[in-house]
């Protein structure tokens, strides 16, 4: 499955940094990587969207204490070490990371996605594990300050994020339109059934 995830936010804020960040649904299939995700794996963009995370790291599991897994039971940040010494079947190829997963919820507070970020460790640079809290903190706040509408939809074009900037440009606050279809939301009912096409023409491409 393939969601939607604002230009201006891949471009400026997600795509170019330095850790690993993906969009998860709630079946824990990739619906977003960024580049430094795609040269951890080895693989393109187009070869992670809509694979578990661990079939995109070739493994044949999911891992011991998952963040992701742990975030969707929980509702609550989750972060676990991926190491070959805490996980039997993480091979030493692919170094050691500390992965952290954040929970999107919907608008009656059900969880509808999973942010995970993520970089890589070693036993001397385990103090800077802060990192991926202070990447988590400058997207939040830059989200939050943007003078431009960040928009992110799930597979289905449901709204699981809006910003302050979206809120003031449709008029909608993120209480009332996330969980929602935008475009049944936006759109005026004449033109609901094009978009529909569009969309769905978009997530096969």
């Amino acid at each position: 499955m393939k969601g939607i995830i604002s230009e201006l936010i891949k471009a400026d804020i997600l795509e170019n940094a330095p850790v690993i960040i993906a969009l998860h649904d709630t079946d824990q299939n990739i619906l977003w990587a960024n580049r430094a995700y795609c040269e951890a794996t080895g693989l393109k963009e187009e070869e992670i969207i809509g694979k578990k995370c661990w079939v995109a790291w070739g493994l044949d599991r999911v891992c011991k204490n998952c963040p992701v897994t742990t975030a969707l039971k929980t509702g609550l940040l989750a972060q676990a070490e991926l190491t070959p010494e805490n996980q039997p079947h993480w091979p030493t190829s692919k170094g050691n990371w500390l992965s952290r997963a954040v929970p999107l919820k919907g608008e009656q507070g059900e969880i509808v996605g999973i942010i995970e970020v993520a970089f890589e460790i070693s036993k001397e640079k385990a103090a800077e594990k802060g990192k991926v809290k202070e990447v988590e903190e400058r997207f939040e706040a830059l989200a939050e300050a943007s003078i431009d509408a960040l928009v992110i939809m799930d597979a289905e074009g449901r709204v699981i994020y809006w910003n302050p900037a979206a809120e003031r440009m449709f008029g909608y606050s993120a209480a009332e339109i996330t969980g929602k279809k935008m475009h049944e939301v936006l759109m005026p009912l004449e033109y609901r059934e094009q978009f529909s096409r569009g969309f769905e023409h978009f997530q096969k491409t």
